[in-house]
C-alpha cells in the first residue's frame, strides 16, 4: 500500500486522482490534500542541503519527504489553495548571496489540470474568474467561474511567493 500511495497523483482523463490511507478520524483538510515531488531549479550547490529543501517545502504545504541529490521535496499541499512557481529565498553565509535573495522555479511532477492564469486546481483557465479578458466577453462565463470557486484567492499573493523561505 506504502508504495502505490508513493506514486502520486494519479490522473484519469487529465484530472488529478489523490489516493489516502484510510484512517478512523480524518485531517480537517481531507479530502482536498494532494502529494507531489516539487522539483526545486535554483538553488546554488553549496546550500543543497535537507534543511534548505525543508524550509522551502514547508512553506508551499507539509513537508513528507527530501530528495536532495535530484533537488526536490515531497510536499502536501492543499488543493483548495493556488499552487506557487516561484518563490526568493533568503541565502546567508553564501560566497555569492551575502545575504541577498534569489528566485527559485518549482516544478510539481505529475501537474496536469490546473489553472494557469491564478494556480488553482479547482477549476480550467476558460472559467478563471481572474481572467479579465475571457470573463468580459461573457457574464455568463464569469458567474460559472464564480460558482466553480471553492474558496478566494489572493490576487496580489497569486503564483509568486516573496521571501517565503531563509536558509541560515
Amino acid at each position: 500500500m506504502e508504495g502505490v500511495l508513493k506514486l502520486q497523483p494519479f490522473h484519469f482523463d487529465y484530472w488529478m486522482l489523490s489516493l489516502a490511507r484510510w484512517q478512523p478520524k480524518k485531517s480537517l483538510l481531507y479530502p482536498s490534500e494532494i502529494t507531489f515531488w516539487v522539483r526545486v531549479i535554483g538553488i546554488p550547490v553549496e546550500f543543497k542541503t535537507s534543511p534548505t529543501f525543508e524550509s522551502i517545502g514547508d512553506a508551499i504545504g507539509r513537508t513528507v519527504a527530501v530528495d536532495v541529490d535530484h533537488s526536490r521535496v515531497q510536499v502536501v499541499v492543499d488543493a483548495f489553495k493556488e499552487l506557487c512557481f516561484e518563490t526568493t529565498v533568503d541565502f546567508t553565509g553564501g560566497e555569492f548571496y551575502e545575504g541577498e535573495e534569489a528566485p527559485v522555479s518549482l516544478r510539481y511532477e505529475k501537474l496536469f489540470g490546473y489553472c494557469q492564469v491564478c494556480g488553482s486546481l479547482c477549476h480550467k483557465d476558460e472559467v478563471c474568474p481572474l481572467d479579465a479578458k475571457k470573463n468580459k466577453k461573457s457574464p455568463e462565463k464569469k458567474r460559472e467561474a464564480e460558482r466553480q470557486m471553492v474558496r478566494g484567492t489572493k490576487v496580489e499573493s497569486m503564483m509568486t511567493w516573496k521571501g517565503a523561505t531563509r536558509v541560515l
